[in-house]
């Protein structure tokens, strides 16, 4: 009976660690829902080119070592093309933290660059006998974007990350760009266009019932602002 008693103890005491360690290790794991790759760019804001359509278009210090980046090794120009700050803006107003609640806080910009997921290309030919100037026109469908690295079982609103970083994180629309080229008789060029980033860090904090903040993750958030275009 004693020995009975003594595993029915001890089965008991396993399962509770078990348990133990498994509501750990779920504490500790994380998601992540997007791993956004980019590219650093040195913008030479001196150089700005005020155009037509209202964009700014500024050449890139390290174009070079961008283009590289692209496995573009021959690139004739990289230059970045900044569209209407306003296209996208939302003006949200931060949300209270309510009790329980899961809230985003200590938003800082971290920096700029350049996607690696090419939006659009466009090719232009030039089967005169002479120099010319020619516009190529890019049209491509840009979007912003966020990702989050919480403890598992947080659920973080689209919506709160829009309201703290100040532009809707989900948006998704169309961008067109003309970009100005000069072509020798029979010279042919390709113009590449990927999206230009704003890049925002943020910590993901857990307002309890009782007691202070608890910080549960942090995320970014990638606002585009234009393109960054590579001419080959």
């Amino acid at each position: 009976m004693l020995k009975k008693s003594l595993s029915i103890i001890m089965c008991l005491a396993m399962l509770f660690v078990f348990g133990t360690s498994s509501a750990l290790a779920e504490n500790k794991s994380t998601e992540t829902m997007l791993n956004m790759d980019s590219i650093e760019i040195e913008v030479d804001y001196e150089s700005a080119q005020i155009n037509d359509d209202g964009t700014t278009t500024y050449d890139v210090s390290n174009a070079k070592d961008v283009a590289l980046s692209y496995g573009i090794d021959d690139a004739k120009s990289v230059k970045v093309t900044i569209f209407n700050e306003n296209q996208n803006e939302l003006n949200f107003m931060p949300q209270a933290a309510s009790y329980n609640s899961i809230y985003i806080d200590n938003v800082i910009k971290s920096g700029e660059g350049c996607g690696t997921e090419e939006i659009t290309r466009n090719t232009a030919i030039n089967r005169k006998n002479k120099k010319i100037d020619k516009e190529i026109t890019l049209i491509g469908t840009v979007s912003n974007e966020y990702s989050l690295n919480v403890e598992a079982g947080t659920n973080v609103e689209v919506a709160s990350i829009s309201s703290a970083v100040g532009f809707n994180v989900s948006k998704t629309w169309s961008m067109s760009d003309n970009t100005i080229v000069s072509l020798e008789p029979n010279e042919s060029v390709t113009v590449y266009a990927y999206p230009l980033y704003n890049f925002y860090q943020f910590d993901v904090m857990k307002n309890p019932l009782w007691g202070s903040a608890k910080n549960v993750g942090s995320g970014s958030a990638y606002k585009c602002k234009g393109f960054c275009t590579v001419i080959q």
